[in-house]
């Protein structure tokens, strides 16, 4: 079955206290800045390593790792040491990509970064976690890729790729996954999954940003992903996947930014109706 969560971001000065979000939240939440223990309950978290995050890590488990917080490589052998069985891997968007249009013919911007960090993932048998947001790219081209393909809503094939058209894509939101799976082959990652860390709709801010394009977007994604449809180039595999995000966040750039969240800063106050 597919794994999704939901991204707990904590840009915002209006939001609940973290033990009254936890009490209404899925209990796979990705934690954007803190990582704790509820009530002794364990979370599976997923925690963007920054540097004032490296520093609190040395302090309270006393294991050293390098100030250089890009260095992946350094950061996975201070955790391999510890024996503490932590993946390591990186978050890119899909900028980091210089085509993805045909998804077969996905290909990284700049192999010169890329090619290395998808040596270390393919190394050690990491995912790469990726941002996918179908919104951005619909709003950069509504004409040519429209809100039916973007929000589930295609009944029929919209993107025949392959030689021989076999890789037929319904929706926006497959069709990126594989070009990065493409792009990750063409650099040499051919084992190396992938993890969608943020993907979501926003409910106001901007071109068909709306509460109810929102709602069908997360709903029809919760069901694609629960009903055992695949990305074309990976029939077989589930794909685990975290919504952007819990709530608004004011704290973030004016217009869509702030408004991903499902649920208001009031918790008991959901944006939408999602179909958990």
């Amino acid at each position: 079955a597919a794994t999704l969560g939901v991204n707990y971001g904590m840009l915002g000065d209006n939001l609940p206290t973290p033990d009254k979000a936890y009490a209404n939240t899925p209990r796979q939440v990705q934690v954007s800045h803190t990582l704790e223990m509820y009530g002794g309950e364990y979370i599976e978290h997923h925690t963007p390593v920054r540097c004032f995050f490296a520093r609190v890590w040395e302090n309270l488990n006393n294991i050293p790792l390098c100030w250089r917080c890009s260095n992946t490589w350094n950061i996975d052998a201070a955790l391999k040491a510890a024996h503490l069985g932590v993946t390591v891997t990186t978050v890119v968007s899909m900028q980091a990509l210089g085509n993805s249009y045909p998804p077969s013919e996905g290909a990284f911007a700049d192999l010169s970064i890329m090619g290395p960090i998808t040596d270390f993932l393919q190394t050690n048998g990491y995912p790469l976690t990726v941002n996918v947001y179908s919104y951005f790219t619909h709003a950069q081209d509504v004409v040519n890729i429209t809100l039916n393909y973007a929000l589930f809503m295609s009944d029929n094939v919209v993107v025949k790729d392959g030689k021989n058209g076999e890789l037929g894509y319904q929706n926006l939101f497959d069709a990126m996954v594989d070009a990065v799976y493409s792009a990750l082959e063409n650099a040499g990652g051919f084992n190396v999954d992938v993890v969608v860390t943020e993907t979501g709709w926003p409910s106001a801010g901007n071109v068909d940003a709306r509460i109810d394009f929102a709602q069908t977007y997360i709903n029809n994604l919760f069901a694609h992903l629960r009903s055992g449809k695949r990305a074309p180039k990976k029939p077989g595999k589930d794909l685990e996947t975290y919504i952007f995000a819990m709530f608004n966040e004011n704290l973030k750039p004016a217009g869509v930014e702030q408004n991903f969240g499902l649920y208001y800063p009031e918790i008991t106050t959901p944006v939408y109706h999602v179909n958990l």
